[in-house]
């Protein structure tokens, strides 16, 4: 488990390379997260970042996929430490269960430390982005990263 800011995220292979299968599968989705902002040289000053070179993306590196480098597979860490949300599992809290989800558009939402909103999961899996106070017309929509 690796601490960013102030709150747990566990980041393995699994999201990474599902992301990277996405390049081959479904290239506009693909394109789609790699316009999302990753924070690569915020990241990369942070102590944990030789976590995630040692034990993410050099074994996937190392897959040999073609067609996939290095500085691909750092980026796509960097938009998912940035861009990703806790999520539930089982009942369990982000912090227990370790899940996280990458939605776009919630993740295109302006930040504030004081947001206005709350994201949550709903039975199907689908975030859904509700008012945490009321919000007038016209006014800043904002969401508060955890990480």
């Amino acid at each position: 488990m690796v601490t960013l800011l102030s709150s747990p995220v566990t980041v393995n292979c699994v999201t990474p390379l599902r992301i990277i299968s996405l390049k081959f599968s479904e290239a506009d989705e693909f394109n789609m997260i790699m316009e999302l902002e990753d924070n690569l040289d915020t990241l990369k000053e942070k102590t944990m970042w030789n976590y995630y070179q040692k034990n993410v993306i050099d074994p996937i590196v190392g897959l040999g996929i073609a067609n996939v480098e290095e500085g691909e597979v750092e980026r796509i860490v960097g938009i998912i430490l940035t861009n990703t949300f806790e999520t539930v599992s089982g009942g369990e809290s982000m912090t227990l269960s370790g899940t996280i989800g990458l939605f776009l558009n919630p993740a295109m939402m302006n930040h504030s430390c004081i947001s206005n909103t709350r994201v949550v999961l709903d039975n199907n899996s689908s975030i859904k982005v509700i008012a945490a106070v009321g919000i007038k017309k016209g006014a800043p929509i904002y969401n508060n990263y955890v990480r």
